[in-house]
């Protein structure tokens, strides 16, 4: 990627940042400017696909983005807190939980 690259993937992501809600930093990597290349994230997939290639080319050979698939009520978690404004917000079951 060249400077001019790196510059617009962090404008875009300013800007991105200012239009968060108040409470919603608290849970979105791109507040911190962690990009997730496992594609997961949603909002970084969509805000910089252009660029997503170029820089995991950028980082070292001993980085390693593969990530076990999520099942579908695990994406649904996932996204509810991405979504929501507290994380309090989202009820989760843990595995002691359904042997109750």
């Amino acid at each position: 990627m060249t400077d001019r690259d790196w510059a617009d993937a962090v404008d875009k992501i300013n800007r991105y940042r200012e239009g968060l809600a108040k409470e919603q930093p608290l849970h979105n990597p791109l507040y911190y400017f962690l990009v997730d290349h496992s594609g997961h994230h949603g909002p970084t997939t969509d805000l910089l696909a252009e660029y997503l290639p170029a820089m995991k080319l950028s980082l070292s050979e001993g980085s390693n983005f593969d990530l076990p698939p999520l099942s579908d009520e695990q994406e649904t978690i996932f996204n509810r807190l991405l979504a929501s404004k507290h994380p309090g917000d989202v009820s989760v079951k843990t595995d002691e939980d359904r042997r109750v």
